[in-house]
């Protein structure tokens, strides 16, 4: 990943923050907000769609290994109806968005505070898939 950073890292504050795209929320422009980090749980973390594609293959590929995969999609804590956190993974449970998607298969992945989506189905990994 070489376009990727953290927001509001000040380590080395002699570099300027990348430039961003706006993000307006009822007239204000908020992309500099230190809030957009949330808990900081590596919140803040500015990207392009290529590095997110090179995370992507990276995690279901050979870099990260089956075990630590499995232990980190492990649902732990019920975020919000339907959305179920791992260990810095997401499970949608599309199922508990609504009963006519209970048949889709759950997907995994995250979603950032700004609406970014990195998610991928279960089904392609196993061949089957886990329903709701």
């Amino acid at each position: 990943m070489t376009q990727s950073c953290l927001a509001f890292d000040t380590t080395d504050t002699r570099l300027p923050l990348p430039p961003v795209e706006p993000v307006w929320l009822h007239g204000h422009e908020i992309s500099r907000f230190t809030s957009l980090s949330c808990d900081w749980a590596g919140g803040g973390v500015l990207t392009t769609s290529e590095d997110l594609q090179r995370f992507n293959r990276f995690f279901w590929g050979e870099g990260v290994s089956a075990v630590n995969r499995e232990a980190m999609m492990r649902p732990r804590h019920r975020f919000h109806r339907g959305l179920w956190y791992g260990l810095g993974m997401m499970e949608l449970r599309l199922g508990e968005f609504s009963w006519f998607l209970r048949n889709l298969p759950r997907c995994y992945g995250h979603i950032g505070v700004l609406g970014t989506h990195l998610l991928r189905s279960f089904y392609r990994l196993l061949g089957r898939a886990q329903r709701g």
